[in-house]
C-alpha cells in the first residue's frame, strides 16, 4: 500500500489526474500571490477516538496557483508551498534526480532502489511529453500543520488542472520539516489527522464544530 502511495505521489502531484477529465470546462481563477492567498492559521483541537490532537488550519482564499516553473537553482524549500512548486517543476521537467532530492532521505533511497518505481517512471515519460505549465498546474486549497513524534508536518490539499481543465477529486501532498527546509514524506500516513483531512474544507469545518470524530468514518 505504501509503495502505491509513494508512486502515486510522485506522478499524480503533477499529472496523475490526467485521466479524470470528464468535461471540456474551463474555470477562470483569480491570480494572487501566496501572501495574498494564504490566510492566518487557526489552531484547532479535536478528539479522535478518545485521543486529543491539535493542529493549525490555513485556507488559501482565493485558492493559490502558479503557472511558472522554477529551476533547481531558483527553488525555495523554506516553506511547504515552495517545495510543492519545486516538486511540480521537477516532475514537469522530467528531472528524476531533482525530484528525488526533494524527498526525505529514507523515502528517496527507497525510491532510488525500487526497480518497479524506476520502470513506472520511464514508461510514463515515454508516453508523456513535457507539459505546458500554463495549462497544467496545481491549485492549493487548504493546509494542515501539526507535530508528530517530534517532527513538524504539513498536509496540503490541492486540485489539479490538466490541459486547462480543473479536475474532479482532491489530492494531498505530505511534507516534513527537516532543519530549515520542507521535504516530501510518506511516514505520516498512519496518523489519524490524515484521515480527518481527506475531505473538503467545508466538510472539515463541519467536523471541527462537533469537536470529536470517529476514525472509523474515514474516507479514501
Amino acid at each position: 500500500m505504501k509503495k502505491v502511495i509513494v508512486i502515486f505521489f510522485i506522478l499524480a502531484m503533477a499529472l496523475g489526474t490526467i485521466f479524470l477529465v470528464t468535461r471540456p470546462e474551463r474555470k477562470e481563477l483569480v491570480r494572487v500571490t501566496l501572501q495574498e492567498s494564504l490566510g492566518e492559521p487557526e489552531k484547532h483541537v479535536i478528539v479522535i477516538n478518545g485521543e486529543e490532537y491539535s493542529f493549525l488550519l490555513s485556507r488559501y482564499d482565493p485558492p493559490f496557483f502558479s503557472t511558472e516553473l522554477v529551476t533547481r537553482d531558483e527553488q525555495d524549500l523554506s516553506t511547504p508551498e515552495g517545495t510543492v512548486l519545486a516538486r511540480l517543476s521537477a516532475v514537469m521537467s522530467n528531472d528524476r534526480d531533482w525530484r528525488l532530492s526533494l524527498l526525505e532521505e529514507d523515502v528517496r533511497e527507497r525510491n532510488r532502489r525500487d526497480p518497479e518505481e524506476e520502470r513506472i517512471i520511464k514508461e510514463h515519460l515515454k508516453r508523456m511529453p513535457l507539459l505546458d505549465p500554463l495549462e497544467n498546474y496545481l491549485i492549493l486549497l487548504f493546509k494542515v500543520e501539526f507535530e508528530f513524534e517530534g517532527k513538524k508536518y504539513a498536509l496540503i490539499r490541492d486540485r489539479a488542472v490538466v490541459r486547462g481543465v480543473e479536475q474532479p477529486g482532491i489530492g494531498t501532498v505530505a511534507l516534513v520539516k527537516q532543519g530549515d527546509i520542507w521535504l516530501g514524506t510518506d511516514d505520516v500516513w498512519k496518523h489519524p489527522i490524515l484521515d480527518l483531512v481527506m475531505r473538503s474544507y467545508e466538510e472539515l469545518r463541519e467536523i471541527l464544530k462537533e469537536g470529536t470524530w470517529d476514525r472509523r468514518h474515514r474516507r479514501r
